[in-house]
């Protein structure tokens, strides 16, 4: 199947073709002396590096020199990255949904030793972006003409088709990390393609009460209860399973089974809705409720779903929710549907009062990383930026 007829034109083709063409010829190259997926660890970032290990196994043919790593909120100051490509002899990285470009030095010190980077990001493009020698960097908002928000699952899918033959399971898998980004109802010729051919799947008019939905949160759910692990081999397995063209539904079922989506999903419900029921009951009576900001000690990375929630409640217009990281906390930042104000332009006024380690994503959705103790510092400044953003 060809993904490009059923998807259509993505972007600014120049930008396309230059994107595509640095992506194969750096992968061929650097076959054979390690290259690294780097990969936000959630439904998107999986569902990218699935293609990305495609367009690998088909220009490599083996597969003992491509290395993965997930990698959550909390760890996007990369300070282990060095370590880690110097003992696997790792030459290239590809970095997928990261913010890595808000840390160049990071990207300079490794680039002058002699490392390539190759990323595609679609979160807000940094300020102050200048081109680093040796960095290879995409996104989609660069584009002027083009305001696009492209989730870096549909960009890899495109780029695999290029070189393999996608099968029908594939377009579903790529589906998996649009919805999962809360993004496949804004590609309406491809969702409908998928619902005509799969009624099964899409078988609700609300896509999370669908049997695709659900699928998508064990996914998910799976990255969440283990957030500070790599699942072993996952995508040699995925692709094996996709290679011998089995039922869609037998794929996720034997996923599941070799990794326990079902387990992890229990771990993450039964957490989420422990927190949600106390944060709602407690909050009902407050009367300002301008921004909820907290810190709380989850076993899982489900701070975002919580978050999520509480804003879809319109408990207050924007909620922080934090997790501890080692000596940092990681918020989780959700708008209230209700609510205009973006997230980024409240981020960018707080650096007047309040610079977090690192802080970026969208204007409904972002995440801030700060020391631990500073988290009362990030609550009150983020506030005094919200009503800055009123008075403009």
């Amino acid at each position: 199947m060809n993904l490009k007829i059923n998807f259509g034109t993505i972007t600014n083709s120049q930008w396309w073709k230059e994107m595509s063409c640095t992506f194969h010829e750096q992968i061929k190259q650097y076959k054979n002396s390690g290259i690294l997926i780097l990969y936000n660890a959630d439904a998107d970032g999986f569902v990218s590096t699935h293609f990305l290990c495609r367009i690998y196994n088909k220009i490599a043919r083996k597969q003992s020199r491509l290395f993965f790593k997930a990698v959550w909120n909390y760890e996007f100051k990369f300070e282990w990255l060095e370590e880690y490509l110097f003992d696997k002899s790792i030459s290239l990285v590809i970095c997928l949904d990261l913010p890595i470009i808000q840390e160049p030095e990071v990207l300079h010190s490794l680039t002058l030793s002699g490392k390539k980077f190759l990323i595609y990001d679609h979160h807000i493009v940094p300020q102050k972006y200048l081109p680093i020698e040796g960095v290879s960097y995409f996104n989609s908002r660069l584009l002027d003409n083009e305001k696009s928000n492209h989730p870096t699952s549909i960009i890899s899918a495109l780029l695999a088709d290029h070189v393999v033959n996608l099968t029908y399971n594939e377009y579903l898998i790529a589906a998996i990390g649009l919805l999962g980004d809360q993004s496949l109802h804004l590609y309406p010729e491809y969702y409908s393609l998928l619902q005509e051919k799969s009624r099964d799947l899409f078988n609700s008019d609300n896509l999370w009460k669908s049997r695709f939905g659900k699928i998508t949160s064990l996914i998910n759910a799976f990255f969440r209860a283990n957030p500070s692990k790599n699942p072993k081999d996952i995508h040699w397995v995925l692709l094996n399973l996709i290679q011998k063209e089995d039922d869609f539904i037998n794929i996720i079922d034997s996923l599941n089974s070799k990794y326990g989506f079902e387990i992890a999903q229990k771990m993450v419900n039964d957490e989420v809705n422990y927190y949600i029921n106390k944060l709602s009951n407690s909050y009902t009576e407050q009367i300002n409720k301008e921004f909820i900001c907290l810190v709380l000690p989850m076993r899982t990375f489900s701070v975002g779903i919580i978050a999520t929630i509480l804003a879809k409640r319109n408990i207050a217009p924007m909620v922080a929710i934090g997790f501890n990281a080692d000596n940092t906390i990681q918020f989780e930042i959700r708008r209230a549907d209700s609510e205009k104000r973006s997230i980024i332009d409240i981020l960018n006024i707080q650096k007047k009062y309040f610079t977090p380690l690192t802080a970026g994503g969208h204007p409904m959705a972002a995440g801030a990383l700060v020391k631990k103790g500073d988290e009362n510092k990030f609550c009150i400044s983020f506030t005094k930026a919200m009503r800055e953003t009123l008075k403009g």
